[in-house]
């Protein structure tokens, strides 16, 4: 922060009005979105909706100033501009009433994600889930020059992240261009040589599950990016489980989840995973046979006509929510390439992981530029 700035406490410069503490049977298909933290992050996210009244504290629309205050340290905590229309707030997340007489919203946003590790230090709870309380948030400092040099700095800010964001709109476009041309070449050869089976015959469903021990630790395999089949590996404790059951993995074993507002979550285990448990909401399939190379399995999967196969077999009502039946995706029919082309698919699966390890450093990078811009000008020199 610049010496000649006089900063001030964040609850001198803003209203914090908490969200409202829904219940699960509040949830419904109609009505106003729910904004959850989850929302505020990735915008694919699905909604819950609530038709119920809603109070204008709790309401929100573009244009809002949302500042969430729990959730997992490096993800969930931040502030945020709204911008996708009416809905109504949830609890863990702040609606902003900014006194723009002292701060410039934009200002006030860039200003209060710049500390957002202090915020992070200043939290109770677990590794997992932590929360700051709105005494401890409204003590942390703020930067406050002058009007003019606010709206100066968020012009600087804004050109620099605008062309981070164009940097980042290039590594999706390319993964993308990548997949077309594994897809092209899984149903690019001769169709007399490509044969088409069941999922059925070329995989178990894995049935077995543990019984959760109280209190126990266990070693959590988790998709980590979603349509990318990039694994994890995570601990967790039972009593913060939400089932009873769990299923154990093994290497090369497919887990593929049974809703689909998990769409994507899906890939092969990879070496060093075995061992470790996925939740009973994930299917397992165990190959029969080399028939066909776990990398071809996954390369369909990933393919929009296994999607539109998967879809047409859901049940349910809201699409986000509809969920797969085990028995009907073991009917779903896939192709059989000839071994040799098999092969060559496998080497383009290679190429992809490496791609994919170099996409999640690029990523990496991008948002430690982000960080630095926000440093920079706090610290006045941007």
């Amino acid at each position: 922060m610049s010496k000649s700035w006089p900063a001030k406490p964040l609850g001198d410069l803003c209203k914090l009005i908490n969200g409202r503490a829904f219940k699960p049977s509040d949830w419904g298909n109609e009505g106003l979105p729910i904004v959850r933290i989850q929302n505020l992050n990735d915008p694919k996210k699905p909604f819950n909706y609530f038709k119920g009244h809603v109070t204008p504290n709790h309401s929100i629309d573009t244009g809002e100033v949302l500042l969430s205050w729990s959730g997992t340290p490096g993800t969930s905590f931040g502030c945020f501009r709204w911008n996708r229309g009416p809905g109504v707030l949830n609890q863990h997340i702040f609606k902003v009433i900014v006194d723009e007489t002292q701060i410039d919203g934009d200002f006030y946003i860039a200003a209060v994600n710049s500390r957002l590790e202090e915020m992070i230090a200043k939290a109770h709870g677990g590794v997992g889930l932590r929360h700051i309380t709105k005494s401890k948030l409204e003590a942390i400092h703020l930067p406050v020059p002058p009007l003019a040099e606010q709206r100066r700095i968020v012009t600087r800010i804004k050109e620099c992240t605008e062309r981070i964001d164009e940097l980042s709109s290039l590594i999706p476009s390319m993964a993308s261009d990548f997949l077309t041309l594994k897809y092209s070449l899984l149903f690019g050869e001769d169709s007399n040589k490509l044969k088409w089976v069941t999922v059925g015959e070329l995989v178990d469903l894995v049935k077995e599950t543990e019984s959760v021990t109280k209190n126990k630790i266990y070693e959590f395999a988790g998709v980590r990016s979603f349509g990318r089949g990039v694994f994890s590996g995570s601990t967790r404790s039972s009593s913060d489980f939400q089932y009873s059951q769990v299923r154990r993995l093994r290497e090369k074993d497919f887990i593929y989840p049974k809703l689909m507002a998990w769409e994507g979550a899906f890939g092969i285990v990879p070496q060093g995973l075995g061992g470790r448990v996925v939740s009973p909401e994930f299917m397992v399939f165990r190959a029969k046979e080399e028939k066909l190379l776990p990398e071809i399995l996954d390369t369909y999967f990933r393919s929009p006509f296994c999607l539109e196969d998967v879809c047409s077999g859901s049940t349910g009502s809201n699409q986000r929510r509809r969920r797969l039946n085990p028995k009907e995706f073991l009917k779903l029919k896939i192709p059989v390439p000839s071994m040799e082309h098999q092969l060559a698919l496998r080497e383009f699966h290679r190429i992809e992981q490496q791609m994919l390890e170099s996409r999640s450093q690029h990523e990496n990078e991008l948002i430690a530029l982000r960080d630095a811009i926000l440093r920079k000008a706090f610290a006045g020199e941007l």
